[in-house]
């Protein structure tokens, strides 16, 4: 079994050979590790136990994914005693995990259809053409249900739900020798919902923000994304606060190629683009924000 450190480096040298820019993550290491860039992103944990993953960090990763347009991986040796599978797609708290043989395989060739729910081995399929292929065979619900051994609600199921256990999936295949039903996970996991905010004049910058028809997402870590652009907007209250969110902002925005715009109590010097919330306050629409830009 690897160690944390080899699995980091064994993932790095992975993501380089398939022709990625690889960028540490800086500041934020609780919540990924690395930044592939090719001609798509990947935010990627890396974690010798999945189930070492919390609930709010991989809150954090999936909102930084969905916020860039990119697709989140928690790259794992093992789940609880057990080694990850090979082409086997583990979920925690709403975000893929899986082993480094399979994320090789993902780059390659894409999403495999396997997946674990609960502790159950699944398929993705296509539950429409399920239904296709029995309505074009002649075949009822309840006659299938018979031959594959299980009850007519089962199918039905499995038609609405676009899922089938590993097991009724194999004795399919066998039974009918039509393995075409099987349609790959989504890369990108949509997690709807916003994190509630709790501190008063981050919630004070969000209404102004509304206010410009600008479509916020909350980055804890990094405060909001805008996804109009996309662009990183740390708000900061003190000098020091500041400096911190500016050294990890920056890291991000060379990373994911967006644009970088500070909202801060109070201006700055030099020319880190920024606005004061006074500013901000004064604005009429949103070009106006977005010109801070250049």
């Amino acid at each position: 079994m690897r160690t944390h450190a080899e699995l980091l480096r064994d993932t790095e040298k992975l993501l380089s050979s398939e022709g990625f820019e690889v960028y540490e993550s800086f500041g934020l290491k609780r919540v990924f590790d690395y930044i592939a860039s090719r001609d798509y992103k990947l935010f990627l944990k890396v974690l010798v136990n999945i189930d070492n993953l919390n609930r709010y960090d991989a809150g954090e990763l999936a909102k930084f994914s969905n916020a860039f347009s990119s697709s989140a991986f928690v790259v794992g040796e093992r789940a609880g005693s057990a080694y990850l599978e090979d082409h086997l797609i583990y979920e925690r708290f709403g975000n893929y995990c899986l082993n480094l043989e399979t994320l090789e395989d993902v780059i390659s060739n894409g999403m495999p259809s396997r997946f674990t729910k609960r502790g159950q081995k699944l398929v993705r399929i296509n539950g429409d053409a399920l239904r296709s292929f029995r309505e074009r065979n002649s075949i009822t619900a309840s006659e299938m249900a018979a031959r594959l051994d299980t009850v007519v609600q089962t199918i039905y199921r499995c038609e609405e739900k676009n899922q089938i256990t590993e097991d009724l999936f194999d004795r399919f295949v066998r039974e009918f020798s039509y393995p075409d039903i099987k349609k790959p996970l989504e890369s990108r996991r949509i997690l709807p919902g916003q994190a509630e905010l709790t501190d008063p004049l981050k919630k004070f910058v969000v209404g102004l923000l509304r206010e410009l028809d600008v479509d916020i997402k909350t980055l804890h870590s990094t405060d909001f994304a805008l996804d109009d652009q996309p662009v990183l907007t740390p708000v900061s209250k003190t000098e020091s606060e500041f400096r911190r969110k500016q050294r990890i902002a920056k890291n991000l925005e060379e990373a994911l190629g967006c644009g970088l715009l500070h909202i801060t109590k109070q201006k700055h010097r030099g020319r880190i683009p920024g606005v004061t919330i006074k500013e901000l306050a004064k604005m009429q629409d949103k070009n106006e924000l977005f010109e801070e830009l250049s």
